[in-house]
């Protein structure tokens, strides 16, 4: 798996691209996505201005921003980020954001800039659906969002700082966390501790968490056991463990848990189980995910989604 699509739905509306001339679709039922292609010779904030100047923009829910680079792969996302941030008070409304949805075809996501996404939390501070892709020089800083209750970050590899400063997030009404650790090659280096404090924040700070996502990670098999006995799986609904590289290690150290039985589902699809150990978790006593499984004997093991 790597982004071949567009979102086509986005916090519960169909989404659109925005086309410079045309008015804003219904803000009650549609998102707009503002995008460029390669070789456009607007960008990415100017269409944003346009958008702005669209009579219903003051009602958008939602924004989705799409491609950003044109021919300049260094072009990073602060300047948009900046236009958002700046249009705030036109954007009184807006709730829910996606920053960077972007196509392999367009950019590889090990290769997209982000930048300090930190200002956007106090322009908006109404915002109940963040997502974000790509991690090189992301920074969230600190997350204080009293309503945002769903959170996706999406990436070949989480930085270690990523996972320090959301150990530090503020985010009470939180009911999905997702996030895509990804692979060493592509920028994850963090430590089983890292994810062990992050869970434990998580746990202390999201009283009303039911999706936890940690997803397209390498270091699955290490993982597993410190997640399956974690207190956090007594209260969620949703263990998401997909897209990485889980073998009959990590899938043992689930079927140990007594905690896993609780769930209502565990998404396992995309990994390198043998076919005994997938028979033994889908007789569990919930809806257990193992599609999309590889040769338990490949040397080179890969996550879905690295470069």
């Amino acid at each position: 798996m790597t982004f071949y699509d567009h979102l086509q739905q986005f916090d519960g509306k169909v989404v659109y691209d925005f086309v410079s001339g045309e008015p804003l679709r219904d803000p009650a039922t549609a998102t707009p996505r503002v995008r460029i292609e390669y070789d456009d010779e607007t960008t990415v904030p100017q269409l944003l201005m346009e958008l702005l100047s669209d009579p219903q923009a003051d009602q958008l829910q939602g924004l989705v921003i799409g491609f950003w680079s044109g021919d300049d792969p260094e072009l990073d996302s602060s300047d948009t980020v900046e236009t958002l941030v700046a249009a705030a008070d036109q954007l009184a409304s807006l709730k829910a954001i996606f920053l960077g949805d972007v196509l392999s075809e367009e950019n590889e996501v090990s290769w997209m800039m982000q930048c300090d996404i930190s200002p956007l939390w106090s322009a908006f501070p109404n915002l109940t659906n963040f997502g974000v892709r790509g991690s090189n020089h992301l920074s969230v800083g600190t997350i204080e969002l009293d309503q945002l209750e769903t959170l996706v970050m999406e990436s070949g590899g989480a930085p270690r700082d990523l996972l320090l400063e959301l150990m530090n997030a503020r985010y009470p009404s939180l009911k999905h966390f997702e996030l895509y650790l990804g692979d060493d090659g592509y920028g994850w280096d963090g430590t089983p501790e890292d994810v062990q404090n992050l869970l434990d924040s998580l746990q202390a700070g999201c009283p009303q968490l039911k999706y936890l996502g940690l997803r397209d990670s390498s270091a699955i098999d290490e993982l597993a056991p410190l997640i399956a006995a974690h207190p956090l799986l007594e209260r969620i609904e949703v263990l998401d463990l997909s897209l990485g590289t889980l073998s009959d290690i990590g899938g043992q150290a689930l079927l140990d848990s007594p905690a896993i039985r609780s769930l209502k589902k565990l998404d396992l699809h995309h990994h390198f189980m043998t076919p005994e150990m997938m028979a033994r978790l889908t007789r569990l006593p919930i809806d257990v995910d193992v599609n999309d499984a590889n040769d338990p004997d490949d040397e080179y093991r890969y996550v879905a989604v690295g470069e």
